[in-house]
């Protein structure tokens, strides 16, 4: 074998060797960094600078006027995505929390999973297939989501129940007690329980902590939206610290924390 293609042989392995190290190394870090500007932040950089600031986080991917219908729910979503250090999962797709997840997913290198029941929703952000960490899929129901995309034992960061079907999103959000950092649930105002009976089907039951964050939809303070977060793992010190510096156009917010 001639020299000069020994040689060449040793560089293509060296370079083979180098090129996948690299890639690893990216990977394995995508999903603890977020630009702020220029900066590459680390996750603890990240948790820091959004309890100096978190409006400047929250006024990067949530919208004012703030919506305080179908979008009432931005702000835990946006602040639950940020701190939790998983993937991201929508049992329910929508024009504000879809647009957002994709947004906060690609910033941090985290893989986004969206699924809803009807192929309508899937078609609006067909587009958003074509990208590198955000995937949609269309369902007849919620269950078995893992095995059923070959994702195995995944735990998810971040999990948004907000389908649909009203009154199984309890037992949606509590199949994640154990799959997930954080699961939200949108629409746990006392005034739609008769609707969606999250209290009813006892959904605290396997969580341990929960937060109920709150606003008021309108100046006098006469009616109010709320979004219930749960964990087994996250005592929400850390989430209710950074949601009551935040502020709202009526500059209120109110975070309940609650350990049994």
């Amino acid at each position: 074998m001639k020299p000069n293609l020994i040689i060449f042989g040793l560089v293509l392995i060296l370079f083979t060797i180098v090129y996948f190290a690299f890639k690893n190394f990216n990977e394995n870090n995508s999903q603890r960094v977020i630009t702020a500007g220029k900066k590459i932040l680390s996750h603890e950089e990240l948790i820091a600078q959004l309890l100096d600031n978190p409006n400047e986080f929250i006024l990067k991917y949530v919208s004012i006027p703030y919506d305080y219908g179908y979008g009432s729910n931005l702000i835990p979503l946006v602040i639950s995505s940020l701190i939790t250090k998983g993937d991201l999962l929508e049992l329910g797709m929508g024009l504000f929390s879809t647009t957002v997840l994709h947004r906060v997913s690609s910033d941090l290198g985290k893989d986004l999973v969206s699924i809803d029941t009807y192929s309508d929703w899937v078609n609006k952000f067909v587009l958003y297939n074509s990208t590198k960490y955000h995937k949609m899929y269309v369902m007849n129901n919620f269950d078995n989501v893992e095995k059923r995309l070959s994702l195995g034992n995944k735990k998810w960061g971040m999990v948004l129940v907000d389908h649909a079907n009203a009154t199984q999103r309890t037992f949606d959000a509590k199949n994640y007690a154990n799959k997930a950092e954080i699961v939200l649930i949108h629409d746990a105002e006392k005034t739609v329980e008769h609707g969606y009976k999250y209290e009813e089907n006892k959904i605290r039951e396997p969580f341990r902590y929960f937060c109920k964050f709150s606003v008021f939809s309108r100046s006098d303070k006469s009616s109010y939206v709320s979004t219930l977060m749960l964990s087994k793992t996250v005592d929400f010190k850390l989430m209710e610290t950074i949601l009551n510096k935040a502020k709202t156009d009526y500059g209120h917010i109110s975070c309940d924390h609650i350990n049994f």
